[in-house]
């Protein structure tokens, strides 16, 4: 089955950590500050992260903490419910005669399957479906922060199908989708154990009642963490920051911090010049999306990793990655980042 794209089986959601393959030990790791393209929380920081452990009332970073928050939740449930539609006529209803409903004009595409530009994502997702009549995304939940969107889903050819996990990131402006970016990732195994691949949210076009501040708070937290342990390879970041009894859903690591410790230790060790680049960050609600090229060294093509967490309590509780190849060749001259 070829890959799909939630845009076809990504354009913005947000957590970080692991790199390689939810299913697989060996990940590609960080050496290099990351750089961030996209996010819905600022440029990530790079100090020491239990220098800011979220607290409630602390200053948001949020770079537009000058609006008032209802207005900032309004342009998030505007953004989600355009999303929204736009899996449930095209991917789900495969009306793909309102397309032009929710793609830009100049819509940029970062599939490495699809070329870009509304009209070639017209052509491709028609061929697809004539080709896959029971092509149905089933959408896990959707987080939202200013423009971007992040759906986290598992599309299928067909009923029976459940082949693969992904997570889309969109960004939207004026009502209609401008940007696309997707991480796939093939799975087997259980349906139970497949559905926790992804963690639950909202899939109606709501934002979690968190205050923005925690919300701002949470989202630094987890970027100076990714920075100390995943591209200074700090491993000693996590103490004090990961939760003793972490929830990992990672299906080749136990839960606990000291396996996510001993993991990217030895895969440090083995790989020292490994990177990270952040390329997207979405926060709402208790959990944080980070979408990262990571390399194993310079010649490396690298994979897209999404990784998710959930904060509780000054902490990072619940983690969960998807990560994907990055082809050697892609259809669009705009790459996956």
């Amino acid at each position: 089955m070829k890959k799909i794209s939630l845009i076809l089986t990504s354009i913005l959601l947000m957590s970080a950590l692991a790199a390689c393959t939810s299913n697989s030990s060996t990940t590609n790791q960080p050496a290099t500050t990351p750089t961030t393209e996209n996010t819905g929380t600022g440029d990530p920081a790079t100090t020491n992260p239990e220098a800011t452990t979220p607290t409630e009332g602390s200053t948001p970073t949020d770079p537009a903490s000058t609006e008032s928050a209802s207005a900032q939740n309004a342009k998030i449930v505007a953004n989600k419910k355009v999303v929204a539609s736009m899996y449930q006529d095209v991917l789900n209803g495969h009306q793909t005669d309102k397309i032009d409903m929710y793609l830009a004009d100049d819509y940029k595409e970062h599939d490495p399957m699809i070329a870009t530009g509304k009209e070639a994502f017209k052509t491709y997702i028609a061929s697809f479906i004539k080709s896959n009549p029971d092509y149905k995304v089933n959408v896990k939940g959707m987080i939202g922060q200013n423009d971007l969107v992040a759906v986290m889903n598992y599309p299928m050819a067909n009923p029976d199908d459940p082949g693969q996990a992904a997570v889309d990131i969109f960004r939207v402006t004026d009502g209609k989708i401008v940007e696309h970016w997707n991480t796939v990732q093939s799975v087997t195994g259980a349906a139970s154990m497949i559905q926790n691949l992804l963690p639950s949210a909202s899939t109606t076009a709501d934002v979690a009642a968190t205050d923005k501040a925690v919300v701002a708070s949470n989202a630094q937290f987890v970027s100076n963490f990714f920075n100390s342990f995943f591209v200074d390879h700090n491993t000693d970041a996590a103490s004090g920051v990961v939760s003793e009894s972490l929830v990992q859903h990672n299906v080749k690591m136990k839960d606990g911090i000291e396996p996510l410790v001993n993991n990217y230790l030895a895969q440090f060790r083995a790989n020292p010049d490994s990177t990270a680049t952040v390329v997207n960050m979405v926060a709402e609600g208790d959990m944080v999306l980070i979408q990262s090229q990571m390399k194993k060294n310079a010649n490396d093509a690298g994979q897209s990793v999404v990784q998710i967490f959930r904060v509780e309590n000054n902490e990072i509780a619940e983690m969960w990655m998807l990560s994907q190849d990055v082809p050697a060749k892609t259809v669009n001259e705009n790459g996956m980042f």
